[in-house]
């Protein structure tokens, strides 16, 4: 289900980004955006995991079927997670865009980008699940993720000469948190 749940976010991610990506006037900009947005909606899903999942799982009907517990429970996290990877499947066209700007090389630096994106998903892998996990466990692994999502926005927008006023007013609530 989880498996199903990101690659159907990803795709619609990348498809209303599709609708989008040539009326976005800043790209670097945008993708700090993204970044910041996909790490803090993380931690916000996991403290209303934390706090609502126990009290949920508690409050199983006893006369429904295992069937129709498991089918709520896959819908539910199915749904529950499409935000941030949503968000996330509007990151490669993105970065696609910056990174090819004009046709003649649009073949050779896509193939170069989904190189990357695949050597980065299993690096991503190898790292959740032999170092991060044993080492950290679920929940300070998803806050760590979450944390390099938004050091990364705060970077992209932290040294963009433009935004530099906006990334002020960004990471102070960022530091709150």
């Amino acid at each position: 289900v989880i498996i199903a749940a990101f690659i159907a976010g990803l795709s619609i991610g990348g498809f209303i980004i599709s609708k989008y990506i040539n009326k976005i006037k800043d790209l670097v900009a945008f993708t700090g955006y993204l970044e910041t947005a996909i790490g803090l909606i993380s931690l916000i899903q996991l403290i209303l995991a934390i706090l609502f999942l126990p009290e949920l799982i508690e409050k199983r009907e006893i006369s429904t079927t295992w069937a129709g517990i498991s089918i709520r429970e896959y819908l539910f996290a199915f749904i529950f997670i499409q935000l941030p990877v949503i968000l996330m499947g509007m990151t490669l066209p993105v970065i696609g865009r910056l990174y090819a700007r004009n046709m003649e090389d649009l073949g050779g630096k896509i193939g170069i980008i989904g190189m990357l994106d695949t050597a980065g998903s299993i690096a991503g892998s190898f790292m959740a699940g032999f170092i991060m996990l044993p080492l950290l466990g679920v929940t300070r692994s998803i806050i760590a993720t979450a944390l390099v999502n938004i050091i990364l926005g705060m970077l992209l927008l932290g040294f963009h000469p433009e935004k530099k006023i906006r990334f002020r007013r960004i990471l102070v609530p960022v530091i709150v948190l």
